[in-house]
């Protein structure tokens, strides 16, 4: 999703809090994948298209598993 509006919504009504363990199924290119980790989550990653997984793993590397 790249529409902040809806990032921010997720979380919030996730109640996404610092140290949460996070699965996140396909995270593209990452933009919720990086509200999760600005919201203190740890966040493991499942994502099939490499070039997605290099992307995520090149700009948000922390507190991202993939």
């Amino acid at each position: 999703m790249v529409n902040q509006e809806i990032n921010e919504k997720l979380i919030q009504t996730a109640n996404i809090k610092k140290n949460d363990l996070v699965l996140e199924i396909g995270p593209g290119t990452g933009s919720l994948t990086n509200y999760l980790v600005e919201a203190g989550a740890h966040v493991i990653a499942v994502e099939k298209v490499r070039p997605h997984v290099s992307y995520v793993i090149r700009c948000i590397s922390y507190n991202v598993m993939m």
